[in-house]
């Protein structure tokens, strides 16, 4: 009984909504636009990404697309586009941050790895 009651008064009240308010209605006007409409988000001053170069932004596009996919393949092609897009002084920067950001011991295993190939037992 409660339900029907419910139902009916969903219908009144819907019945009752003129056309400006169901905008998917058919007898809505089409001739109601905003000429300008205020964003209270709107940047005034250009954002920092405009001036960012382009081989930066690919870069770091492809680091993304390395640590999302995590594999073998997709380290070794990020190595490939930064050796390609960004200068010596650069990569060198890269490295030392990420090297920087380890503690001392995986820091070296990693230096030795990516010089010499020399890959130790982390168990060890």
């Amino acid at each position: 009984m409660d339900g029907e009651m419910a139902a009916r008064r969903v219908v009144t009240v819907s019945s009752k909504n003129n056309g400006i308010s169901r905008p998917t209605c058919k007898d809505t006007p089409f001739d109601i636009k905003v000429e300008n409409p205020t964003l209270s988000n709107l940047r005034k001053r250009p954002i920092f990404a405009a001036f960012i170069k382009p081989v930066h932004k690919r870069a770091s596009r492809m680091l993304g697309y390395a640590l999302t996919l995590g594999s073998e393949a997709a380290w070794r092609q990020f190595c490939f586009v930064i050796n390609v897009r960004l200068s010596p002084a650069e990569r060198a920067a890269l490295a030392f941050a990420a090297l920087s950001s380890l503690d001392e011991d995986h820091a070296q295993q990693t230096a030795e790895a990516a010089l010499w190939g020399i890959v130790k037992d982390a168990a060890a």
